[in-house]
């Protein structure tokens, strides 16, 4: 990675159509971002992952931090500052829902957002965008220990993506094993058995729905307020 310039790595596409739906990862230095932009038929998705900077989304600034997140509907502009670095965010692109337009921008961060605790606490689980938010894709950060999973299931016509930013992911799809470790996406197709397993942890990952709906079983777990004032 550059330390110079902003880069663009886009990691996966939904199957059925990589124009609906693409994740890509974002690097810019202090004082780069994107100028202001609008996209008219995609809704956009922001998380930071490092650093900081000031998003202008419909006119309104808005400071993001680490485990900040902003939904930007189609049609609505939107500019990204960046203040502080090493800065790195997770950026989606996907198709609005139907009829869902003229919508008002939304900004959530971790620090004020539930989280719901499942496997005897060795799954946390935060959903930070879904269908309440006027997303049709659901955007969550999870954190599990060594030992969480999920045994054989499938999500019916919702695609997943999952981008590992530390620990590691014994995964099994259809008949295939294989391993996701630091700085590892993979993509689970709809309708597509699948089972996981925590093989070293602690685990950070983003987790993507497209179209949400099965982040919703997570609040089946214990919900956990934040912490008022906590980050």
């Amino acid at each position: 990675p550059s330390s110079d310039r902003l880069e663009s790595h886009p990691l996966l596409a939904e199957s059925a159509n990589p124009n609906s739906a693409l994740l890509t990862l974002m690097r810019a230095p202090v004082g780069d971002g994107f100028e202001e932009s609008v996209e008219e038929d995609f809704d956009r998705m922001v998380l930071v992952l490092s650093g900081q900077g000031v998003a202008t989304l419909a006119g309104q600034d808005h400071t993001l931090s680490p485990g900040g997140a902003a939904l930007v509907p189609a049609g609505k502009t939107a500019a990204l500052r960046v203040t502080e670095g090493p800065f790195e965010a997770l950026t989606v692109r996907v198709r609005p829902l139907p009829g869902a337009r003229n919508r008002d921008p939304v900004v959530v961060k971790t620090s004020e957002l539930p989280t719901f605790s499942l496997q005897d606490g060795k799954l946390q689980v935060q959903i930070l965008l879904d269908a309440s938010s006027g997303s049709s894709a659901a955007l969550s950060i999870l954190r599990a220990e060594a030992g969480a999973n999920a045994p054989p299931h499938d999500h019916g016509q919702s695609e997943e993506m999952v981008y590992v930013l530390q620990g590691e992911v014994q995964m099994t799809l259809g008949e295939d094993d294989s391993v996701a470790g630091p700085r590892t996406a993979f993509r689970i197709p709809g309708h597509t058995d699948h089972a996981m397993e925590v093989t070293k942890g602690p685990m950070f990952a983003v987790q993507l729905y497209l179209p949400g709906g099965p982040e919703q079983r997570f609040k089946a777990g214990k919900r956990v307020e934040p912490v008022h004032g906590g980050e």
